[in-house]
């Protein structure tokens, strides 16, 4: 399993961020001054496959500034072959979606 691209709508200071349409490449280092956002990126792969914890917005600390939303997607490259693509967002109630080969699993907080 690989990462190909990490795109953050919102999760703690972390606002619009995108890896961009190429694949990530073998080695990626993450560099920033202090308060930069590199823990929160790094925190921010855990829930991708695994869900929000903890699941509500008003508990989680990574509920973005200035939005009431976390939310953002992590395209996978499978060790079989093909890619999924996981959507996650921390609303009232947390969601998640799987695109894998074309098909959409609604994947809640799993």
């Amino acid at each position: 399993m690989k990462i190909d691209r990490i795109q953050v709508d919102g999760f703690g200071r972390l606002a619009a961020f995108d890896t961009g349409p190429e694949a990530l490449e073998a080695l990626v280092v993450i560099l920033g001054p202090n308060e930069a956002g590199k823990s929160t990126l790094f925190a921010f792969l855990t829930p991708a496959p695994y869900g929000f914890q903890p699941a509500t917005r008003e508990a989680n600390p990574h509920v973005p500034w200035g939005s009431s939303e976390a939310s953002g997607r992590v395209r996978i490259r499978l060790d079989a072959g093909g890619c999924a693509d996981v959507e996650r967002k921390l609303r009232s109630q947390p969601a998640g979606r799987m695109t894998l080969g074309g098909v959409g699993t609604d994947l809640r907080n799993q």
